[in-house]
């Protein structure tokens, strides 16, 4: 997937007939490939051996994929706007507002928000959003359970708009909504294995799965003074970068730097623009083995007239992806010993404390198994750690 972000525009004049325009752009791309990871099953197990069998609940990355589709539409300001007379700039930013997956179906909607700015018939500027409603669904390779989601980002591929005599807006645009499709899955495998009355020599590795850990959204809010005398603004934007990140031991500190410009009419009605630069922060927990994908998403501003300074203030929503490797014990081979003999002064029955620990490390202490304690103590589940155990041994 790619998503890119607007990161600054600003703009010279060279000559009367010419100006220079630079703008900054940020990508961030995520790159997915198919694996296979291996879990060893044990088969033909000897009488005598017992093994811990576990099953971890994973959620796995399981397709990525995109669909492109297109937006033809008629716009038109409100009669309380000034009727349009010339085309300024515009920009698209579309929002996915809800996602899920339905069997073989990614669906999602949102908006298409379209800010246009505009000169009137007066040789005023003005602004307006247009909210374009998005319903779009793409085919999967793969059929998925109810527990299955969709992280969707939606971009435009190109945008075009015209405005006809009447003061009607033609909007063409492309837009491609970019998915990745995760899903839990069940990881069975045995942990720890352990043989009454004979030595067994095990081999252990652990198994490394690519998990997504965690998705949430926060929002950074951000407020910045900009020094000029405004009479009127003329259109406000809040442009932000993707978050910078620094590790500080088992959290992560996010930077996030962005640029509110302003376009304004000063005191003699001469129109002028002023840039205040901003950088918000943020520190999230996350171990030294999970990683954080942070997608700026639409940012919202507005602009507050002042004395001589305007305060400028916006809002960032932050999607926050946790992803890292989840290591699972895994058991890769079994081989069986001599016969022990047991100690002569071994006792039939055992009356012990549980404690902290599982009745499976309990039943491998003292050379029993895990049912043999539950029978002889009545238990569904694991016990209470102040409950007395009747452990009868092998």
């Amino acid at each position: 997937t790619m998503e890119c972000t607007t990161r600054f525009v600003d703009a010279r004049s060279v000559s009367p007939r010419k100006i220079i325009v630079r703008i900054g752009v940020g990508a961030l791309a995520q790159v997915y490939s198919p694996d296979e990871i291996g879990v060893y099953i044990p088969e033909n197990v000897p009488e005598g051996v017992e093994l811990l069998r576990s099953t971890y609940p994973v959620r796995l990355p399981k397709e990525a994929g995109e669909k492109a589709f297109a937006l033809d539409e008629d716009l038109s300001v409100p009669a309380s706007v000034p009727r349009p007379e010339k085309i300024v700039y515009y920009s698209l930013n579309p929002e996915v507002l809800d996602q899920k997956v339905l069997g073989n179906k990614v669906v999602f909607r949102g908006n298409g928000n379209l800010h246009v700015l505009f000169r009137s018939e007066e040789g005023q500027l003005h602004n307006w959003d247009f909210e374009l409603p998005v319903s779009q669904f793409g085919e999967l390779n793969g059929n998925y359970s109810t527990d299955a989601q969709a992280d969707v980002i939606l971009s435009p591929t190109n945008v075009e708009l015209d405005l006809d005599e009447e003061g009607h807006f033609r909007l063409k645009c492309g837009l491609v909504g970019q998915y990745l499709v995760t899903e839990p899955e069940m990881i069975q495998l045995v942990e720890d294995a352990y043989s009454l009355g004979r030595e067994l020599n095990i081999s252990q590795e652990q198994l490394d799965l690519p998990a997504v850990l965690e998705t949430r959204r926060e929002n950074l809010y951000g407020e910045q003074t900009i020094p000029g005398e405004a009479n009127i603004a003329a259109d406000v934007q809040f442009l932000t970068d993707f978050p910078r990140q620094r590790r500080n031991g088992d959290q992560v500190e996010l930077e996030l730097p962005g640029t509110f410009q302003v376009l304004y009419y000063g005191d003699s009605g001469t129109l002028q623009s002023a840039n205040g630069r901003w950088t918000g922060q943020m520190t999230l927990d996350a171990d030294e083995n999970s990683r954080i994908l942070a997608r700026p998403a639409r940012s919202q501003a507005q602009v507050y007239l002042g004395n001589d300074s305007m305060i400028a203030k916006g809002e960032v929503p932050l999607h926050l992806t946790t992803t890292g490797t989840r290591g699972l014990p895994m058991v890769t081979g079994l081989q069986l010993g001599e016969i022990q003999a047991p100690a002569k002064n071994r006792p039939s029955l055992i009356l012990k404390r549980a404690g902290e620990h599982r009745l499976w490390d309990i039943a491998k202490a003292t050379g029993t198994t895990v049912d043999a304690i539950r029978k002889a103590n009545g238990l569904q589940d694991e016990p209470s750690p102040n409950q007395m155990l009747l452990i009868p041994v092998h």
